[in-house]
C-alpha cells in the first residue's frame, strides 16, 4: 500500500466509507496508467487517450473550470457538481467554500482507485466536503441530500475527456439533475399550497383515522393477484369498456376522481384510495357501488371521507407528515404502513396495489399530459386545474414524439421510474403494464392493450372474492383506546399551553425593554440581563419547534426556515434582534391561534366518540 492509499482510504474511512466498501481494492486495469505530465506532477490515460493534458493538467483543470459560466452573484448559495474526476484536478480547480458541498460522479472506477494510490486527496475528501459517484443511483440520493431550496444555483463542470467518451452518460447525467430540479420546485411549490392543510386535516380526522386498522395488514394479502388502477386522465373512459368484462377477475383500484366513471360503466371497485386533504366527498357521495368497497385512506385526507358508506378502512401514512410521525412517536399504536408517494394519489394507488402483492399492477388513465383543455375524466366532476405559462413541459410520448405536459405531471413520471427500478430489483419476474395507450411514456412500465392483458392476466371471480372475503381482523390488543387518544392530544394541548406562556412572557420582556431603551448604555449590567434574556428566547424558539415539529406548518412559509435556521446571538444589536425576535414571536403567536381551536375540537369529537 503506497503512502498515498494509506492517507486517503483513512480519510475516507471516516467520512465516506460507502464509497471505501464500493471501491473495494485499489487495484486497476492494465490499460489504465498514470504518468509524468510534461509540466511536472502527474496524467492519467486509458487505453492511449488522455483523461487530462498530456503537458500540463492542472493549467487545463484551471481553464476549464474558469470557463464555467454560472452567473453567480457574491454570497448565492451554490451546488458544484462534476461530470468526470480522473485524477481529481478539475474538483480541486473548482475548489468550492467550505461550506459548500460538491458532487462528482466518475463512471471510470478505475479512475478512482488511480487517484487514491498516487495523490493526496485529503485536501477534497476531508470533512466530507467532495462526494464522488460511482453510478448516476448514488448521484440521485446525494442531489436529494444537497439540492435544497436554499441552493440559489448549480455550478456544472464537465471533464472534456468524459464528454466525449461517456455521450449516452451524460445525456442521463444531465436528465438526472434536470429531474431532481424540477422535483425540488414541484416539492416545494406543495409546501408553500398545501402543508398546511395536510397537518390540519390530519389533526381533524385523528378520531377517525387512530379507530382504524393500518394497511401494513395487507401487505402481500392479495400476493399474485392481477390488479388495475383507474387513474383520472382524459384517456380512462376509452379503456373503461374493455375491463367491464373483467371487472370481477381482476382487483380493481379506484380513486375519488374516477368512481362515476367506473359506475357509469357497472364496475365496482374493489379499493379506492383517497389523500387530499380537500372535501371531496362531492365527487362519491352519491356513489351507489361502494358499500361492498375498502376504502384506503391517508392519515391526511379530509375527516368526510371517512362518512361514505363503504365496507371496511385501512390507513396509512405519509412519512414526511410531521403530525402524524410526531403522534407515532408517542403512541407506537399509531404508526402505520409508510408508504412512498410522489405526492398524488395514483402513485399511491400504485404504491399499495404493488405493496399488497398485487402481480401484474396494471396502468390506465395514466395519462400524465396536457389533452386539450381536459385534464380529467369526467371533466364535468373534475374540473381543469389552473396552471401559468411557468408549469408546461414537453416529454415523450406513450407512442413516441413529443406531448404537453406540466412540471408535477414530470415529476409523478420521474417517481414512477424510480420506484420500478427499486420494484424491479426486488422481484425481476414481476409484470407492470401501462395500458393508457396515451399521454406521457412512462419509464419502466411494458405498454400493452389493456384487453390483450386482461385475457392473459385475469384470474376466476371465486379467487378474487375468496381473497377479499378474508379481511386480516384488528386484534383488540393491537386497537388505540380511548385514553391513549386523550393522552396524546393532551400532550399538544400542554405544549400549546406551555409555548403560548413563553410568548406572554417574551411579549412583556419587549415591553420592558422597548419602554426603558435608554438604560442599555448607561447601566451594564442592565445590558448583560437583556442579552442573556434574547438567548434564551431565541433557544426557547427553537425548543418548542422541536417539541412540535408541525407547528413550523402555521408559521409564514417566509419564515419558516430563518424560525428553524434561528442562530442565538453572544452579542446582538439589542433593538434589532429585539424587533427581529418580536417578528417571529408575533408569527408563532398567530400560528398558536390556528392551532389551538383545531385541538379543542378534536378535544370535543373525542368526547363525542368515546
Amino acid at each position: 500500500m503506497t503512502s498515498f492509499e494509506e492517507v486517503n482510504l483513512t480519510c475516507l474511512r471516516r467520512w465516506d466509507p460507502d464509497l471505501v466498501l464500493a471501491l473495494g481494492c485499489l487495484d486497476t486495469a492494465a490499460d489504465v496508467r498514470v504518468q509524468p505530465a510534461r509540466k511536472g506532477g502527474l496524467t492519467l490515460a486509458k487505453s492511449g487517450r488522455f483523461v487530462h493534458s498530456r503537458y500540463d493538467p492542472i493549467k487545463e483543470a484551471i481553464s476549464v473550470v474558469g470557463a464555467t459560466t454560472d452567473g453567480a452573484e457574491p454570497g448565492d448559495a451554490a451546488l458544484h457538481i462534476h461530470f468526470g474526476f480522473g485524477l481529481g484536478f478539475f474538483a480541486e480547480a473548482d475548489a468550492p467554500p467550505s461550506a459548500t458541498p460538491m458532487l462528482v460522479f466518475e463512471p471510470e472506477t478505475d479512475f478512482v482507485r488511480a487517484a487514491l494510490r498516487h495523490r493526496d486527496l485529503r485536501r477534497l475528501t476531508d470533512q466530507g466536503r467532495c462526494h464522488l459517484c460511482l453510478d448516476l443511483k448514488r448521484l440521485r440520493l446525494l442531489l436529494r441530500r444537497h439540492l435544497t431550496k436554499g441552493v440559489r444555483k448549480l455550478s456544472l463542470v464537465f471533464s472534456p475527456y468524459h464528454r466525449q467518451q461517456f455521450p449516452q452518460l451524460l445525456t442521463e447525467f444531465l436528465e438526472l439533475i434536470k429531474s431532481e430540479r424540477n422535483r425540488l420546485g414541484v416539492v416545494q411549490q406543495a409546501e408553500r399550497t398545501l402543508f398546511r392543510d395536510f397537518m390540519t386535516a390530519t389533526l381533524q380526522a385523528f378520531p377517525l383515522w387512530s379507530r382504524a386498522p393500518g394497511a401494513e395488514r395487507l401487505v402481500n394479502h392479495y400476493r399474485g393477484l392481477p390488479a388495475v388502477i383507474a387513474v383520472a386522465g382524459p384517456s380512462l373512459e376509452r379503456n373503461l369498456a374493455d375491463l367491464t368484462p373483467f371487472r370481477d377477475r381482476v382487483l380493481v383500484f379506484a380513486l375519488a376522481r374516477t368512481a362515476r366513471a367506473l359506475e357509469r360503466y357497472g364496475i365496482e371497485p374493489h379499493f379506492l384510495v383517497h389523500t387530499e386533504a380537500e372535501d371531496y366527498r362531492h365527487l362519491i357521495d352519491t356513489c351507489t357501488h361502494l358499500t361492498r368497497t375498502i376504502f384506503l385512506l391517508s392519515e391526511q385526507c379530509h375527516h368526510q371521507m371517512h362518512s361514505v358508506p363503504h365496507q371496511a378502512t385501512y390507513i396509512y401514512q405519509n412519512p414526511t407528515n410531521l403530525v402524524s410521525r410526531w403522534l407515532a412517536d408517542r403512541q407506537p399504536k399509531l404508526r402505520h404502513l409508510p408508504l412512498p408517494t410522489a405526492g398524488s394519489v395514483a402513485t399511491e394507488a400504485f404504491s399499495l396495489a404493488t405493496l399488497f402483492g398485487c402481480d401484474p399492477v396494471i396502468l390506465i388513465g395514466q395519462d400524465l399530459a396536457n389533452s386539450g383543455k381536459r385534464h380529467y375524466a369526467a371533466s364535468h366532476y373534475n374540473p381543469a386545474f389552473a396552471f401559468t405559462a411557468n408549469d408546461r413541459r414537453s416529454t415523450r410520448g406513450y407512442f413516441g414524439g413529443k406531448v404537453d405536459t406540466f412540471a408535477h405531471y414530470l415529476h409523478f413520471r420521474d417517481w414512477y421510474g424510480e420506484a420500478l427500478e427499486s420494484y424491479r430489483a426486488r422481484s425481476p419476474a414481476r409484470a407492470f403494464f401501462n395500458a393508457t395507450e396515451g399521454g406521457a411514456h412512462l419509464p419502466g412500465f411494458d405498454r400493452c392493450k389493456l384487453r390483450e392483458a386482461l385475457i392473459r392476466e385475469a384470474v376466476s371471480a371465486e379467487t378474487i372474492r375468496n381473497r377479499l372475503d378474508r379481511l386480516p381482523a384488528l386484534d383488540p390488543s393491537e386497537a388505540v383506546t380511548a385514553a391513549e387518544r386523550a393522552s396524546v392530544i393532551g400532550e399538544i394541548r400542554q405544549r400549546l399551553d406551555r409555548i403560548r406562556r413563553g410568548v406572554r412572557a417574551f411579549t412583556a420582556f419587549r415591553n420592558e425593554v422597548a419602554g426603558s431603551a435608554s438604560r442599555l448604555e448607561r447601566q451594564p449590567d442592565w445590558r448583560r440581563e437583556v442579552v442573556q434574556k434574547l438567548i434564551r428566547f431565541n433557544r426557547h424558539f427553537g425548543e418548542w419547534q422541536n417539541e412540535l415539529p408541525f407547528l413550523g406548518a402555521f408559521l409564514p412559509e417566509d419564515l419558516q426556515v430563518e424560525a428553524a435556521d434561528r442562530p442565538a446571538s453572544t452579542e446582538p444589536d439589542l433593538i434589532r434582534e429585539l424587533t427581529e425576535l418580536a417578528h417571529l414571536f408575533g408569527a408563532l403567536d398567530q400560528a398558536l391561534d390556528s392551532l389551538t381551536p383545531i385541538v379543542a375540537e378534536l378535544d370535543r369529537a373525542m368526547e363525542e366518540g368515546s
